[in-house]
């Protein structure tokens, strides 16, 4: 019998383009044309969807995508799983010591993400990850566990909506943007196609810094620099009064659909700094304690707690709260699609400015009828936070 068992065949002059790839051959690409017929049937086998190619290749114009199949996925059952033991196993001890490892998570990674740039880091969260038992080796049952739960869980991820400022003020009150009722009918007829739905709302004290009427001297809409507690000078837009916390202005308007079990974060609390982005406020220093960016609303993390690798933003407005939203979702890691026809803008001319800035972010422009996409699309960054994340989880028991 074959080393590779009966139903993966393959000719002289591939294997040796295998032995050319690298230590293992290209081994999970192989395995990836090595699915079971029952997979083949469910759809498993292989997916046709309009998405951005995993290389970073801009397809058609933006909110348009080309076809363009998405790996296929190999077998995880017990005999496909004991052949990429052995033959990642390559000094025949029964073990995976730490140098085979990093071979075979180089090439684990290449095949989910092949765009992914993989760090010395990665390599060692990688065999902590796959080091279940803790004694420095992997064995058949560490690697057989880990790889099923790397590539059922940690390989796709899950989808989430995340619908900012669909509030009273901006539909129709004292910052109202043109069309924003559109902008929520249209994010109503996409929101149950999600399981996870997050919202973001303005929530302004009174006394905000971005407030016209808090500025002598300013007029509507003028651009001022503002200077920052920490010192940072910024360019701060004098907006009318909205969204005041505990007015009406600042409720979702009451055409759209919630429901009791979305997340709502609040944004913009803090007075002397304004909040565009439902990630972070629009300061752009690290806080030193967390070491992240300062103004964290914490969705990143909330996101990731929900195991989530694909984000899709709507709402108001799209040259400013929406598109930053989605320009710091790409930023933290996750695949960030913005939904146009679900978005209004303020203004035409700052709407195309963020749209490049959206396009040089590697954030994808959609159409609702292509949201969400069939399943998420694979991410090497997402990967290794989710390996990260269930490393620090295992240590903490």
């Amino acid at each position: 019998m074959s080393f590779w068992g009966p139903q993966c065949c393959e000719t002289n002059s591939n294997a040796k383009k295998r032995e050319e790839e690298g230590p293992l051959g290209g081994l999970f690409d192989f395995f990836a044309k090595c699915v079971s017929p029952e997979a083949n049937s469910r759809g498993n086998g292989h997916m046709s969807s309009a998405y951005m190619n995993g290389n970073g290749s801009t397809v058609r114009s933006v909110g348009a995508f080309s076809q363009a199949e998405a790996p296929m996925e190999f077998s995880l059952d017990d005999n496909s799983l004991e052949l990429l033991f052995r033959r990642a196993d390559m000094n025949k001890t029964g073990y995976i010591e730490r140098d085979e490892g990093r071979i075979m998570f180089q090439e684990l990674l290449r095949h989910i993400d092949p765009s992914y740039r993989v760090t010395p880091q990665d390599m060692e969260d990688m065999f902590n990850f796959f080091d279940q038992d803790g004694d420095g080796r992997i064995d058949r049952v560490d690697h057989r566990q880990s790889m099923r739960e790397l590539l059922t869980k940690y390989k796709f991820g899950e989808q989430a909506l995340i619908i900012v400022d669909l509030q009273n003020d901006f539909v129709c009150g004292s910052l109202k943007v043109e069309g924003g009722l559109d902008a929520v009918r249209n994010t109503n007829s996409i929101r149950r196609k999600f399981k996870h739905v997050f919202l973001t709302r303005d929530w302004h004290p009174r006394n905000h810094c971005s407030f016209h009427e808090n500025n002598p001297g300013t007029q509507l809409f003028q651009n001022i620099n503002l200077t920052l507690p920490d010192g940072e000078v910024v360019d701060q837009v004098m907006w009318p009064t909205h969204c005041v916390q505990h007015t009406s202005g600042a409720d979702f308007h009451p055409d759209l659909v919630t429901a009791k079990t979305d997340i709502v974060l609040d944004k913009g609390l803090n007075s002397a700094v304004d909040s565009y982005s439902g990630f972070f406020d629009n300061s752009h220093g690290i806080n030193p304690k967390t070491g992240r960016r300062s103004g964290d609303t914490g969705l990143c993390e909330i996101l990731r707690q929900h195991n989530v690798n694909e984000v899709y933003c709507v709402g108001l407005a799209y040259d400013y709260c929406v598109g930053f939203t989605a320009q710091d979702a790409a930023e933290c890691g996750f695949r960030s699609y913005l939904i146009e026809d679900c978005a209004r803008a303020v203004q035409p001319g700052s709407k195309m400015q963020m749209r490049r800035q959206l396009m040089e972010k590697g954030v994808k422009l959609i159409h609702s009828s292509m949201a969400p996409m069939p399943r998420p699309q694979p991410n090497g960054a997402f990967t290794m936070e989710a390996v990260r994340r269930a490393v620090q989880s295992r240590s903490a028991l």
